[in-house]
């Protein structure tokens, strides 16, 4: 007699059909698995194309289906049967999957009721109690539900045991991984891309690459020169964490094929009831004990988690009331935690880690009731195979797949694709708003855009959100004073942020200058910091609105500088600088060693209040890393230079950088020099350690030390040099430059061998110089010369790569506010995107540097404030 497993039985149990006179006209056949088909009466019909859904056979396997009527628990199941056993598999009732049921037969024992239908099924009708030998008969036979005539079955299983075979329960038949337990598991390896130094095992799926940041130090070339200053460059390459990198979002095909496969699964599995979308499976193992294992197909749908073995529903769960919680056992196992006394605990395993961490984190979603659809990349792992001769499966899954089962490696633009981004930050904004007029507007008019921004904003917070306002020209008891008042950092829902809005005054100007204002949104941010929740993780961010418009000039004075340090350590601070021109607020940049965005410039409150919103979610929110900081230990006769341009007291040996604000898809690019000592011996491009360095972000996530070795050999070239000749400095020889000499081959061109990162930032840098140039010069024909010359060298840049055709995906890289693509705040992001080529970006830089000769032909001022614009933006 075949033993029935402890949940399901063989995975895929060969089939034949009923009767031979059934194979022309009958339509009544079985499959071996709700995917496969069989060679005689095939069951999906081959598509070329993408259509409507195969139809499953019309007599599918014979299943007590819940979803066909409302659902009706056996009035056993809900009892406790304590050490009761099934009278003929003999395992425990009380760890019965919901959804299994169990009946009583006439001798008064129990069993499952798919074992009672097995044994006649193998029995040809003759089933025997196997605790007393009597006639196993169920005490309600008389259902059609429980009766199942064998002699019309079309369902037989490849063997055929004796009647009189003893029982003897036999372990579950294992998986092709080693058997193993949910305390020490043993399954194939995981393995993944080892150019990234990612564990063979993991359990946090935040232990993988794909989820840290990237940091490098990239020399312009392999082999580096000196130059006269024994100087060598590099570049600090930080991107975001490449599983913000790979969005997975579907295409028209994808969708379509997502869409056929569910209507396929439904339909086979014969659901009637609302169980929502389905959102994955796969094949897995499942346990009640952790010791006895058996395969089954998981579906996880928006509602249930319906378990299934061969076409036949074994279990079912629903998401929100049966599932209470889950952990990890190791990297291979989850037990899902039940609220059902029958049923405490159910372990799920693969020998895949990527598919239990991808089943954890979805799952976990939807408890929490977070319907997001899984892209064609999640929605199953372990099953396109089974659907290949059925559908027109994309090659990239199908080869995927036979890399997962196989345990090859999986490269990370996959593993980014299918596992699921980290949750989004706690965020604390803090703004500082004037109530000193300082605009054209009228008081009222100018209060009524204050109370306007700060709805938008609290509009665009999210319930996890926190808001801290500080209000420049009051005291406390709201009197016109040179201090300040602040509201205490507390949720959007807040009830009392309406009175609060409703009740601000403006009132007469009590500062000096600039300076004094921003030193006291300062000085009272700090009173506030303590009363912000703050976590190691957490977005804390501080907006300084100015509308300077003091005669005085704006200089940093040293109590600023006193008071800008503690705070940069505390929060990223921005100063959102409203009006035509800067008024000396340009001098404002961040601290020595830090990056982030110091300054944003908007032209009127209005401009700033339409694109408020846009900035909070598409910049602020969106930060996956708030602070990343990276020490550099340069080796012995070596010692940093210059960082980014700026070599003001850098001689040294140690050097920490911090990158503030880290966007997905984003990249910040810092030039560094470090300077040879010329007594360290010609080492004949040998390969040499440089330079050391180690990242560390959330305090207690670490990248590792890394260390950059070099092939140097001096007193070969000196850099190029990055300039343009003007008409003082042209040879007589040189005719019709009419006072500009352009020098294409100033710079390098963007070849395979040298760095993009490197050649991206060095440009950057020269056009910075340029613009500088400009905006310094004493007429408009000098400023829009040096512009001119800038636009050759970035010419010279791109030569030999394509400039016909633009990137489809520029326009909206440099136009997503719904500005008109040439705002600040545009190009600030713009600046940082990884997605975009160097030849566009620097194209749509030439763009935009002609946009500002003209802007110096109408308006000298107005050019120069767009020059600052880009310099800022550019970092």
């Amino acid at each position: 007699m075949a033993k029935r497993r402890s949940f399901v039985n063989k995975f895929y149990s060969p089939s034949s059909n009923s009767s031979p006179s059934s194979s022309s006209s009958s339509s009544s056949s079985s499959s071996s698995s709700p995917f496969k088909k069989t060679s005689t009466t095939p069951i999906l019909p081959t598509v070329a194309t993408f259509g409507s859904p195969p139809s499953p056979p019309l007599h599918s396997k014979s299943r007590s289906s819940f979803f066909n009527a409302p659902f009706q628990p056996s009035p056993l199941e809900t009892k406790r049967y304590n050490d009761t056993k099934c009278a003929f598999c003999q395992d425990l009732l009380s760890l019965t999957l919901p959804g299994e049921v169990i009946v009583l037969l006439e001798c008064d024992h129990m069993c499952h009721k798919n074992c009672l239908k097995l044994m006649k099924s193998e029995g040809a009708g003759l089933a025997l109690c196997r605790v007393c030998n009597s006639p196993a008969k169920c005490l309600n036979d008389d259902k059609p539900s429980i009766s199942i005539p064998t002699s019309t079955s079309s369902e037989k299983f490849s063997y055929e045991p004796r009647v009189d075979e003893p029982v003897i329960k036999t372990p579950t038949i294992p998986s092709k991984a080693p058997p193993f337990t949910p305390v020490e598991q043993i399954g194939s390896t995981f393995v993944i891309n080892n150019q990234l130094e990612t564990p063979s095992s993991f359990v946090n799926k935040e232990d993988l690459d794909i989820y840290k940041p990237r940091a490098l130090c990239l020399s312009e070339t392999t082999e580096v020169n000196l130059g006269p200053l024994n100087e060598i460059s590099y570049v600090i390459n930080v991107k975001s964490p490449q599983i913000f990198n790979d969005t997975a979002e579907l295409s028209l095909q994808e969708m379509q094929l997502k869409q056929l496969v569910e209507e396929f699964v439904k339909a086979d599995l014969e659901i009637t009831k609302d169980v929502g979308e389905l959102v994955l499976f796969d094949k897995l193992e499942i346990s009640v004990n952790g010791e006895t294992w058996d395969e089954t197909i998981a579906y996880l749908f928006e509602d249930y988690l319906l378990l299934c073995d061969n076409g036949v529903l074994i279990g079912m769960l629903s998401v929100t009331l049966d599932i209470s919680s889950m952990y990890f056992v190791n990297s291979h196992c989850l037990i899902l935690n039940l609220a059902k006394e029958s049923l405490p605990e159910l372990h799920v395993r693969s020998s895949h880690e990527i598919v239990v961490c991808k089943w954890e984190a979805l799952l976990s979603k939807l408890m929490k009731r977070d319907l997001q659809p899984s892209n064609i990349y999640q929605f199953t792992n372990t099953c396109w195979v089974d659907f290949e001769d059925d559908f027109d499966i994309p090659q990239y899954l199908i080869s995927l797949n036979r890399q997962i089962i196989s345990g090859e490696n999986i490269k990370n633009s996959y593993l980014s694709k299918i596992l699921p981004p980290p949750k989004e930050l706690p965020f604390n904004l803090v703004v500082s708003l004037p109530l000193v007029n300082q605009t054209s507007l009228t008081n009222t008019d100018y209060k009524r855009e204050l109370q306007i921004i700060m709805k938008k904003i609290l509009n665009t917070l999210r319930p996890q959100d926190k808001l801290g306002l500080i209000f420049i020209g009051i005291d406390g008891s709201r009197k016109p004073s040179a201090k300040g008042s602040f509201v205490g950092c507390v949720e959007s829902q807040w009830t009392g942020w309406e009175q609060i809005i409703n009740d601000i005054t403006i009132v007469p100007n009590s500062f000096s200058s600039n300076i004094q204002e921003l030193e006291t949104a300062i000085e009272k941010c700090m009173d506030l910091y303590p009363f912000i929740l703050t976590t190691e993780n957490s977005i804390n961010k501080f907006l300084i609105v100015s509308l300077n418009t003091y005669d005085t000039t704006t200089t940093k004075t040293p109590q600023f500088s006193k008071l800008l340090t503690p705070l940069s350590e505390k929060l990223s601070t921005t100063i959102i600088r409203i009006g035509d021109d800067y008024n000396g607020t340009e001098t404002f940049k961040s601290l020595e060693g830090t990056f982030d965005t110091p300054l944003l410039r908007f032209e009127s409150l209005q401009t700033f209040s339409s694109l408020v919103q846009y900035l909070i979610k598409e910049t602020l929110q969106k930060i996956c890393i708030p602070k990343l900081s990276i020490t550099l230990r340069a080796n012995k006769g070596i010692q940093f230079s210059s960082l980014d341009g700026n070599s003001q007291n850098l001689a040294r040996d140690e050097l920490k950088v911090d990158i503030k604000d880290i966007l997905p898809q984003s990249e910040t690019n810092i030039m560094l020099k470090i300077r040879v000592d010329p007594s360290i011996p010609n080492q004949a491009y040998s390969k040499i350690p440089v330079l050391e360095y180690d990242a560390c972000w959330f305090k207690d996530h670490y990248l590792g030390k890394k260390i950059v070795h070099a092939k140097i050999k001096s007193g070969i070239i000196a850099e190029p040099p990055l300039d343009t000749t003007t008409e003082d400095d042209t040879p007589q020889n040189v005719s019709g430059t009419e006072g500009l000499f352009i020098d294409i081959p100033l710079l390098p061109p963007l070849s395979p061998w040298r760095d993009a990162s490197f050649a991206k930032r060095q440009t950057e840098l020269t056009i910075i110089d340029f613009l500088q140039r400009a905006i310094a010069a004493e007429s408009v024909i000098e400023a829009q010369k040096s512009i001119n010359g800038c636009i050759s060298l970035a010419y010279g840049m791109i030569r030999g790569g394509s400039t016909g055709s633009e990137s489809s995906n520029t326009n909206a890289i440099f136009g997503r506010s719904g500005s008109d693509g040439y705002s600040m705040l545009d190009w600030t992001l713009a600046a940082k995107d990884v997605n975009t080529t160097n030849e566009d970006y620097i194209l749509r830089l030439v763009d935009r540097m002609k946009l500002l000769i003209q802007f110096f032909a109408d308006d000298h001022s107005r050019g120069k404030s767009h020059c600052l614009d880009m310099i800022h933006s550019l970092g």
